[in-house]
């Protein structure tokens, strides 16, 4: 069997920068770990190198020689350090920088590869069983590899930043001061929150029925209409039919009941097809997995974003009913990784994530139903890790009789990146969208309750 993937010049080139330049050592042993190197006595060295540095010692040929002589039973690596360091005549970062890149991609791939051996091994042992375990498996083997390939960030000077934040407001300048988030076309909302912007978490909380999942729908719907990027629906309440049959009827104009019973009118009829035929043109993916974890989630952005480039959005129904294959002590020590997981996400895919998020009974209790940020069920990491919150509140969900019919409140109660407020949009439940109060508002006294969206 031949060798796995691996670069011996790579390996050695960095061993001796390592050994000759202070400035090289910082770069390679922060990107690199023993593990990374194919060789046996670079992995050797590379430990050592890493041990006197970890303590303070001078990491020089002549101190790593001394090391491994005294450590004992590394006498062909000790070797290595004098070969190497007689041989090595120029360091350039820049090389350095390149080799660790191959070196750690040639480390995942061999990674890859280990792991296509054992999972072979085991199918073999075991039999295959459930197709989709081995497959999240070696994807999950892949992600872990990708990730090993070093993404860590990057350190920025404070001229680096300053010139982005100077290019960042002379482009909202040039806007008219115009916000740096997409639009979703709901203005209220949009104007709170500056639009919903890339990297950012937005957190749509409330009882059943206050209409979160239809305006975490409508805004994804938004979001891909002003960009033109795909978004991704993850669908954990409801089927993709179910949550296709509601856009279907928002963007006919058709009542749901209607929808559902089949009892919709020819005109109707015409206005679903072109519906339709608009809705499957658009750039959006669904994942319909009821106990999908958070770390499917993960691997369903990247991979669209690998795919496609950009994202609008990804848009999450709703957040408690995520799991995680981390092993956690508590049901809030699980919502904490979701929440956190969640925002780290939007970071690595550079868009919007939307989530649902079910509050508890506390409202039910007072007099004003109005929601409260406290009430977010099961964790208090959902406030922390959301950029924003928006409680939403309909009083004729309580008060039938209510002079607000169809109005929706959005309470952006916390708003990292500016004010909090309530924005009022217009509920109609009947069709299963929320829209601009002052376009579209109609009373309708027949739906005041609704289904449970």
């Amino acid at each position: 069997m031949s060798a796995p993937p691996h670069d011996l010049t790579a390996e050695r080139y960095l061993v001796g920068a390592v050994l000759r330049s202070e400035g090289a050592r910082d770069i390679a042993l922060a990107e690199i770990v023993a593990g990374d190197l194919f060789a046996p006595d670079h992995r050797t060295v590379w430990a050592a190198a890493g041990s006197l540095a970890a303590s303070g010692a001078p990491v020089d040929a002549l101190g790593v020689h001394a090391h491994l002589r005294q450590a004992g039973g590394a006498e062909s690596a000790a070797q290595l350090v004098l070969d190497v360091d007689s041989t090595m005549a120029f360091v350039s970062l820049d090389a350095v920088e390149q080799r660790c890149k191959r070196v750690r991609d040639l480390a995942a791939v061999r990674k890859v590869l280990a792991a296509a051996r054992g999972l072979a091994l085991e199918v073999a042992d075991e039999g295959v069983g459930d197709p989709s375990e081995w497959l999240d498996r070696a994807e999950q083997f892949i992600t872990e590899a990708a990730e090993h390939r070093g993404d860590d960030g990057q350190m920025f000077t404070a001229r680096e930043v300053m010139a982005e934040c100077m290019s960042h407001f002379v482009a909202r300048a040039e806007r008219g001061g115009a916000p740096d988030g997409h639009m979703s076309g709901l203005v209220e909302v949009d104007s709170k929150l500056g639009g919903f912007a890339p990297g950012r978490l937005y957190v749509f909380a409330g009882r059943p029925g206050s209409g979160k999942s239809v305006l975490s729908k409508d805004v994804g719907l938004g979001l891909v209409t002003s960009t033109g990027w795909p978004a991704l629906f993850v669908s954990l309440e409801m089927p993709k039919k179910e949550l296709g049959d509601r856009m279907i009827c928002s963007e006919a104009g058709v009542l749901y009941e209607d929808w559902r019973t089949a009892r919709v009118t020819p005109d109707e009829l015409q206005a679903v097809g072109k519906a339709s035929k608009s809705i499957a043109e658009m750039p959006l993916y669904f994942i319909d997995k009821p106990r999908a974890a958070v770390e499917h989630v993960t691997r369903w952005g990247r991979r669209l974003k690998r795919r496609t480039g950009k994202l609008a959005t990804v848009v999450v129904d709703y957040l408690q009913l995520l799991t995680t294959t981390k092993r956690n002590y508590s049901r809030e020590q699980d919502v904490a990784h979701v929440s956190q997981s969640l925002k780290a996400l939007a970071k690595e895919l550079e868009c919007p994530v939307i989530a649902c998020a079910q509050l508890n009974r506390a409202a039910d209790a007072r007099q004003d139903k109005r929601p409260l940020l406290s009430e977010l069920r099961e964790s208090g990491s959902i406030e922390q890790d959301a950029d924003a919150v928006c409680l939403m509140y309909r009083d004729d969900y309580y008060h039938p009789e209510s002079e607000r019919k169809g109005v929706v409140e959005v309470n952006v109660a916390k708003h990292r990146a500016g004010p909090t407020g309530v924005a009022e949009l217009s509920f109609q439940g009947k069709y299963v969208r929320i829209a601009n109060l002052e376009t579209y508002h109609e009373p309708e006294p027949d739906y005041a309750r609704g289904p449970e969206w």
